[in-house]
């Protein structure tokens, strides 16, 4: 399964239509069907806060799907401390995770590490596991641009003082107690939610 966000509304990709009972904007995917347009994605979107597209090959029509829009890739990190406390940015009006695009010839998880410490002023921190992959759409200087950013697990061991990477939007950081960590991430973006459930499963 896949889920693409687009603002406040998604778009899954699935093999049944089961778990989405309540949603009527669900499109049958056969294998040889193709996205052509994205005037018809977004006019459907305009009717609806989801869209369901039941497929017979999920990784086939998410494929398609991903041919319609130039890619971003950005990986970031859920930095915990010996506290048990997670690292968390505040930006642009909402508490995130620190994360940022990949650079020519660079691994995700390089990418990841070197993100989270210039957004968050730290270094030495360890990268982990990989916990989920999330995406979402947005427009930058008037192109749809799809992000798929990579999160991975990460320990960090000493104390040094945070420093937001201002000229990111960043302008608080904190490291949250797991009842505080709870609490922004419900206010959070939506994949920032998938994320915390995806660490949880």
């Amino acid at each position: 399964m896949y889920t693409v966000y687009y603002a406040e509304k998604k778009i899954v990709f699935d093999v049944s239509p089961d778990k989405y009972s309540n949603c009527n904007l669900i499109f049958h995917f056969s294998r040889t069907d193709k996205f052509t347009s994205r005037t018809l994605l977004f006019d459907a979107l305009n009717n609806g806060d989801t869209i369901v597209y039941v497929c017979e090959d999920v990784e086939r029509a998410f494929a398609s799907f991903c041919e319609m829009f130039k890619r971003v890739t950005a990986a970031g990190g859920v930095v915990t401390d010996t506290k048990g406390r997670t690292l968390m940015i505040f930006r642009n009006g909402r508490w995130d995770m620190p994360k940022g695009k990949r650079e020519s010839g660079e691994s995700i998880e390089e990418c990841a590490v070197r993100e989270v410490g210039e957004e968050c002023g730290i270094s030495g921190h360890r990268c982990g596991k990989l916990i989920t992959t999330t995406w979402h759409l947005y427009i930058l200087r008037g192109e749809m641009i799809l992000k798929d950013t990579y999160w991975f697990e990460m320990s960090y061991d000493s104390d040094e003082t945070l420093k937001p990477q201002t000229e990111e939007g960043i302008t608080e950081i904190e490291w949250c107690t797991p009842e505080e960590t709870a609490a922004n991430v419900a206010r959070s973006y939506f994949t920032i939610q998938d994320l915390f459930a995806a660490r949880r499963r």
